[in-house]
């Protein structure tokens, strides 16, 4: 069984039942005050005045509701007579269902295992809304859906949020006055200049200049460190005189590479010229002393 839910003989929700407590020592000092009584208080529950019989008589004037995972029934009391029967799915079943109050008028939410939400009417569990709202994709949705009354539900989507909804529009209109903030605004202060040595040795990896260790971006320029002054512009011919000269040590640079790769190819041709010799001359030992072996054997002695 999903939900039971009683109702009024107009259909109406009962209210939930409670007892009202007082603290009679308190009420005693109040109206015979006297000195010495002791300051302690015990509270216990009021007295309610109870009929005779102890029962209702006369006729049903109840109603209950039973939601299982397939139907829903209305039976009245204390006749125990079946009203109103719904089957509210065939190939699914019902997770969560919740009688609640929308628009003044009670009704019946069920959240379905196909995602579904449905609202029926109360008592005569007709259908009003049935709607796709959200899959079931994780068994934490099935296990902290709920519904309240005016139509706001809630249920949590992963361990650290939760997702709210609203079934009612006017419960939507006035949901944004209910939301709250963790945190107050405040504006933030301008951010401090960095001071030079500050960022030198205390700022972590930093590039610095030569100009802002010792110029006039450290606060006074030192006497001691020249300055580099640019002289008058040299004539034109001068210039291309530079050039060629620039060009022509580009060139004798070049051409010393290639001298030095033209010696270092030599070496290696000469290595490898007196390498194949050795191996000759090894190659002529041995066929000398094979030679030797077999000079003096005959044929059949081979």
């Amino acid at each position: 069984m999903l939900c039971m839910a009683f109702l009024d003989c107009n259909g109406n929700p009962l209210p939930t039942n409670y007892e009202a407590w007082r603290d009679e020592a308190k009420e005693r000092s109040t109206e015979t005050p006297t000195k010495g009584l002791s300051t302690g208080s015990r509270q216990s529950p009021t007295q309610l005045s109870l009929d005779s019989s102890g029962s209702l008589g006369g006729g049903d004037k109840h109603f209950v509701i039973l939601v299982s995972e397939k139907q829903s029934r209305v039976l009245t009391l204390p006749s125990q007579t079946c009203l109103y029967k719904q089957q509210l799915c065939e190939n699914s079943f019902v997770i969560k269902a919740e009688v609640t109050t929308v628009k003044d008028a009670p009704c019946l939410v069920c959240y379905v295992s196909n995602g579904h939400l449905m609202i029926l009417s109360i008592p005569s569990l007709r259908q009003l809304v049935d709607v796709d709202f959200t899959p079931l994709a994780d068994l934490r949705i099935a296990k902290t859906f709920c519904i309240s009354a005016l139509g706001h539900g809630m249920y949590l989507s992963s361990p650290s949020e939760m997702q709210k909804f609203a079934i009612s529009s006017e419960f939507y209109k006035i949901m944004d006055t209910l939301l709250g903030e963790l945190f107050m605004e405040r504006e933030m202060p301008e951010r401090p200049k960095e001071n030079f040595f500050t960022g030198l040795f205390g700022g972590g990896v930093r590039n610095v200049d030569r100009e802002e260790l010792f110029g006039e971006a450290s606060g006074k320029s030192s006497r001691s460190v020249a300055k580099l002054i640019p002289g008058p512009a040299a004539p034109p011919g001068m210039e291309q005189a530079q050039m060629r000269a620039g060009t022509l040590a580009g060139e004798v640079s070049k051409t010393r590479m290639m001298m030095v790769e033209r010696g270092q190819k030599l070496g290696q041709l000469e290595d490898k010229t007196e390498k194949m010799m050795n191996e000759a001359e090894t190659f002529s030992t041995a066929a000398h002393q094979l030679m030797l072996k077999y000079k003096d054997k005959k044929w059949y002695q081979l």
